[in-house]
Order: C-alpha cells, then sequence, then structure tokens
C-alpha cells in the first residue's frame, strides 16, 4: 500500500519542475524513514496502518502549509537556470583592437543603415519607408552597363586563369587596361605607368594600406573638413593612425585656404603629434568642390616643404559636372621643369562610383614609392579582387568604344540629376552649395534648426530619418563646424523615388517643426 501510494506521488512530480521534484523527492525519502520506526512503536493490530498513515500525514502537512513557511531555495539563479533548461554560458574576452572598434559610439552612418536596412522605401511593398539618400551610389547608368553585359554572356570568364592563384597585387591584363582606362578620365593628358598599380577590394583597403605604410600609430593625416565621413572608419579603426580637420567654411565656400593649413599643421606639431600627410579628395566629398591646378600646386607645394605626403582620392574624378573639367595631380607631377619628389604622393582610385559597381569591389592603389608599393603588393592578399571580377573589367574597359559613349552618356545623366535636385529643392526654400562634381549635394538646413548646435543638428536629422522618412548624412559626421548642413546623395534613386521624396521635403518645410 505504501509503496503504491509513493509510485502515485513521485507519478505527480513528473509533470512539475526538475528543482521541485528533487525538493519534494527528498522530503518522501524522509518520511519512508519514519515507518519502520513507527511500526515498533505501535505495535498491535493497528501498529502497521498507524505506522503507514502517520509519517504520510506528516508528508501532507509540509507540502500544504503557506508558501510563506517554506524555506527559501538555497541558489534561486541555479534553480532558474535548470527550469529554463539553459546552459550559462560566459564568453571568453576579446583583443583589445576588437573591442575599440565595436566599443565605438554608433554613428549616423550605421544608425541610418540600419534604418534603411529595416524600413527601406519601396513603392508596393513598403511605401512609407525610408528614402535613401545617404549612401553615395551611381545607379543613374546602370543600365548601359547591363546592355552590354547581355551581348557578352558567357564569355567573359576563363576558368583556366580564374579558378586558380593569381598575383594577389592585381592581374597584368586588367592594370594595363586600367591605366589606359585611367588616362582617358583624366582627359587623356597623362600616361599611367600599370607598375605602378596595386588592385584591392574597393578603395577602403587602399586608404588602409596608404595609413598603415606611411605612419605609426598616433601619428596623423591632416584632413580638409567637411570630409567623407567613411575615413575615419578607413583609416583609424586598425593603422590608429589619427585624422585632424582642417576646417573650411562657408564664408570661402568651403574651400581649403593655405594660410588654416599651416596653422592647422603648426598647433598640432606644437601638440606633439606627428603630421605624416595632408588627405583630399578630388572632387571633393561631401561638398562637391573640384580642385584645379592653382588649389594642387598649392598643396603639393606645401607637403613638398614639409616633407610629408599628399594622399589625393580621385574616386569621382568622371563625375565632374558637364561644365568642370576634372584635374589630376598627375598632371601637375608631369608639369615641365617641375621638381617635385613623386615618392611623395599617392592616389587613390576605383570603380565604385566612375562605374556604378560598388559591390564589384575594384580600388586601385597608384604610387611612386617602390615601398609602398611592395608593402601593399604584400598586404594584397587580404583584400584581393576576386580573378573573375577582373576579367570581367578586363573586358569591359578593353571596349574603347563603349566605355567612351559610357563615360560621356554617365556625365551628362549626372549633371541632369543635380541640376534637377537643385531645383526642386529651391522651390520649397532649401538652398544648396554649388557643386562641380560627385554623386550628391550639399544642402543648407541651418534656418531650419531650432539652435545653431550639433545637438540641433543631430535631432533634425533623427526627425528627418524616423518621421519625414528620408536618410540623409548629417554635416557633423563630416566634422563640419557649422550644424545645419546636409549631405543628399541623389543618384541612388529612380526619378519616381525622387519625386515621393521632394513631396515628403516640402511637406516637413510647411511645417519644419521636429
Amino acid at each position: 500500500m505504501s509503496l503504491q501510494l509513493f509510485d502515485e506521488l513521485l507519478g505527480d512530480s513528473r509533470a512539475e519542475s526538475l528543482a521541485d521534484h528533487l525538493t519534494k523527492k527528498s522530503k518522501v525519502l524522509s518520511s519512508m524513514g519514519l515507518v519502520v520506526p513507527l511500526q515498533g512503536m505501535l505495535g498491535g493490530r493497528y501498529g502497521l496502518a498507524l505506522g503507514c498513515i502517520i509519517p504520510l500525514v506528516s508528508f501532507y502537512l509540509i507540502q500544504l502549509r503557506p508558501r510563506k513557511f517554506l524555506p527559501l531555495d538555497p541558489k534561486p539563479a541555479q534553480v532558474k537556470s535548470l527550469e529554463k533548461n539553459e546552459a550559462v554560458e560566459v564568453q571568453p574576452p576579446i583583443s583589445a583592437r576588437a573591442m575599440s572598434v565595436i566599443s565605438i559610439q554608433e554613428t549616423p552612418y550605421y544608425i541610418g543603415g540600419k534604418e534603411m536596412s529595416e524600413n527601406g522605401y519601396d513603392s508596393v511593398l513598403n511605401p512609407t519607408g525610408c528614402i535613401e539618400f545617404g549612401t553615395s551610389e551611381n545607379k543613374l547608368s546602370l543600365d548601359l552597363l547591363q546592355e552590354w553585359l547581355s551581348k557578352w554572356g558567357d564569355n567573359l570568364l576563363d576558368l583556366n586563369e580564374a579558378g586558380g592563384y593569381v598575383d594577389f597585387s592585381g592581374l597584368k591584363s586588367l592594370k594595363s587596361v586600367l591605366a589606359r582606362f585611367m588616362g582617358s578620365v583624366m582627359g587623356g593628358r597623362v600616361e599611367l605607368e600599370p607598375s605602378q598599380m596595386v588592385l584591392t577590394a574597393g578603395a577602403t583597403p587602399t586608404l588602409e594600406i596608404l595609413a598603415f605604410s606611411l605612419a605609426q600609430p598616433g601619428e596623423a593625416f591632416l584632413v580638409p573638413s567637411p570630409y567623407y565621413a567613411g575615413f575615419d572608419r578607413d583609416i583609424k579603426w586598425r593603422s590608429q593612425v589619427e585624422l585632424i580637420p582642417v576646417p573650411c567654411s562657408s564664408d570661402t565656400d568651403f574651400k581649403l585656404t593655405p594660410d588654416v593649413l599651416e596653422s592647422t599643421f603648426r598647433r598640432m606639431s606644437r601638440k606633439g603629434i606627428k603630421i605624416r600627410g595632408v588627405l583630399i579628395s578630388n572632387p571633393s566629398n561631401p561638398v562637391g568642390n573640384v580642385l584645379d591646378r592653382a588649389a594642387l600646386t598649392s598643396l603639393l607645394a606645401f607637403t613638398q616643404d614639409k616633407k610629408i605626403h599628399l594622399l589625393v582620392d580621385e574616386i569621382y574624378a568622371a563625375c565632374t559636372h558637364e561644365e568642370y573639367a576634372f584635374t589630376s595631380i598627375t598632371e601637375i607631377l608631369d608639369t615641365p621643369k617641375s621638381h617635385y619628389n613623386r615618392s611623395y604622393v599617392h592616389i587613390i582610385y576605383g570603380l565604385s562610383k566612375d562605374l556604378g559597381i560598388a559591390g564589384f569591389r575594384v580600388g586601385v592603389l597608384y604610387s611612386w614609392h617602390k615601398q609602398v608599393l611592395e608593402a601593399a603588393s604584400r598586404m594584397a592578399r587580404y583584400c584581393a579582387v576576386s580573378t573573375a571580377t577582373q576579367q570581367l573589367c578586363t573586358s569591359l574597359l578593353s571596349d574603347e568604344q563603349f566605355m567612351s559613349m559610357f563615360l560621356f552618356e554617365n556625365r551628362r545623366r549626372i549633371t541632369k540629376r543635380y541640376r534637377k535636385v537643385v531645383a526642386e529643392l529651391n522651390k520649397i526654400g532649401i538652398q544648396s552649395k554649388n557643386s562641380m562634381g560627385g554623386l550628391f549635394c550639399w544642402i543648407d538646413l541651418r534656418h531650419v534648426l531650432a539652435s545653431p548646435s550639433k545637438d540641433e543638428e543631430m535631432k533634425l536629422w533623427k526627425h528627418l530619418l524616423y518621421k519625414v522618412g528620408l536618410h540623409l548624412t548629417p554635416g557633423t559626421s563630416c566634422w563640419c563646424e557649422e550644424p545645419g548642413w546636409f549631405r543628399l546623395c541623389f543618384a541612388t534613386v529612380d526619378n519616381e523615388t525622387l519625386m515621393v521624396a521632394f513631396l515628403r521635403f516640402q511637406k516637413f518645410m510647411q511645417n519644419s517643426v521636429y
């Protein structure tokens, strides 16, 4: 009889939690210990019955007592873990270098990217979603490239080459056609040497390799600001080389002046910061200024005098507007009777902007410094362009007739889109700085801010992102010292989406409360 009762009790406990089951089981076993002694004390006819009943009644009374009288569990956290049947996992620490990357406060670049990923605009699937004006992509002429690709079909790849290991610094065939292509982009006024090129998976590793090769951790480059927000990530994260903004104001049309450059250099030197070079983008990002011969000559004179490097990002070289001409730093170096030390000059280029194929990840490091090229060639192993991509680009750039037509038409479309955006924004009371090139315009919302502060700018940026549904780049991200300026990338969306964006801008400006 007693064994049957205990079996029933244990059977009921199977539906209960593991911790309660173990506790009750121990109490049951304790009650069993009373049976035999009580049988001896309560002898006679009813001794056995009472010897079983008394411990069972005691057991039930213990179980039915109010919970507040029950003893506390010795390790509630451990019991909770058992109830959930979860293993407690403590992750080992990672390196300080990795921590320095992930501990960086989230920037508008990543906040905006997350919003676009989760709530991006789609005219059918998500018509109230956020419209992308924060990423500088060129989608205006992809139809031309698509048409060219459709004619070639499967004849673009040679698996005998693409399937094996090759020189990680880039195929000689692609370097050769790239040299001709870059020369044509620069107006056919310069000749580039393929042996002075190292190819990387986009311009980002090119910048990082140059920082790694030219400066020690803690040393710095001077960068005219506002500057491309990605420079901080591309250069500072792993090389730990610092960037020092050289402020350019709206009073000078955001153009760099020699006096400000000189004073910034001297101020940093007095602080004990070793300046290793000057980094510029031409056309400039985010403003859209195109540096002429005089500006480039002045920069060369400054860097040569200080014996520091000049890094020139020319990734928007073929994106100048129709009425403006692009001048490469190479042209200045090729000036007759010039005596520049070319080993201090390095060019960053890529196909992401001029051809609109950012996903292909083709970047170019061009330098006259033999040791920089050697170091870059070895480090390219970590960021090599796939051989299949190189073969495809070689075929594309070798078609000089198509490329000539593409560059002309792409430039025409960029100029047309820029003018349209500026005109529509002007209609609703938004002015912008005159741009000469690039895939963006630098718009002025200073009159919308409640007060001229960076906090107000960020407040407005978040309102535009989350409430209005427009993803822009705030000037604060670009180290602009005047709050209220924003970068608007106009080549990312189609015409229909652009009109939706204008309506959103117009509605906001009618009651610009944020």
